[in-house]
């Protein structure tokens, strides 16, 4: 058993146990969330990764635009080399790098950019997620609210993933 697991059930114990004994651990109110699942599939995840995909558009277009004009350019040295003079393959084969590089270098800091982005959003959604989630506890009375992260098992008897999803979707 992995030591977060092991914290993890001792922190739920205790706070049952807080809550005053072995009596109130019987009468607890548990639910379960399976985060994951929401941050996938709520309306609010699908609309941050269209609004995610639609901002990175232009660039990934840029970046394939670059990479079939190296490819081109590195395939056109390959096919010509045969008959150009040495300079002429040398400065090629430079220019190849030159772009090669370039291209290596934009498709990196889209990748950096689109995460520090992607991030952002995933902020937003588990603020929203949580939000939510206690919405539900307070207003259906849950003493304790479990996630995937803290749980081994979970019956779907307190599943409220659902429950979440549809209020997310029905704000």
């Amino acid at each position: 058993m992995k030591k977060s697991s092991i914290f993890w059930s001792h922190v739920v114990g205790l706070a049952l146990l807080a809550m005053g004994g072995t009596a109130a651990a019987q009468n607890a109110k548990v639910g379960f969330v399976d985060v994951g699942r929401l941050l996938e599939d709520s309306p609010q995840a699908v609309a941050a990764r269209q609004k995610l995909q639609n901002e990175f558009a232009p660039r990934n277009d840029e970046l394939e635009k670059l990479h079939k004009e190296v490819t081109d350019l590195a395939q056109k040295l390959a096919n010509e080399s045969d008959v150009m003079s040495e300079e002429q393959r040398l400065e090629q084969e430079r220019e190849v790098q030159r772009r090669r590089r370039d291209f290596e270098r934009k498709r990196d800091e889209v990748r950096e950019d689109l995460a520090i982005r992607r991030n952002e959003e995933l902020g937003k959604l588990q603020e929203e997620v949580n939000t939510v989630v206690a919405e539900i506890a307070s207003e259906e009375g849950f003493d304790l609210i479990l996630t995937q992260a803290v749980s081994l098992y979970a019956s779907k008897r307190i599943d409220i993933t659902e429950r979440v999803l549809k209020k997310m979707n029905n704000p």
